[in-house]
């Protein structure tokens, strides 16, 4: 279960009956995905995630040089 704030909450669950991504907020199921859909949204969101530790690293790298 990933956080995005302000009761935003993403479960993503694998199990023997198959991959499902659950997207809530305020306890209200916004959207739900199964199989590959599901897949391709977390690879979407694990990208999203790397961009934005590449940016943070990025910065850091240009305030360690002055």
């Amino acid at each position: 279960m990933v956080s995005l704030g302000d009761n935003h909450l993403i479960r993503f669950l694998v199990s023997d009956y198959g991959i499902t991504w659950t997207e809530m907020r305020d306890d209200r199921e916004l959207m739900k995905l199964e199989g590959a859909e599901a897949i391709s949204q977390l690879d979407e969101l694990a990208d999203l995630v790397k961009q934005s530790m590449q940016t943070d690293t990025g910065s850091k790298t240009l305030a360690k040089k002055y």
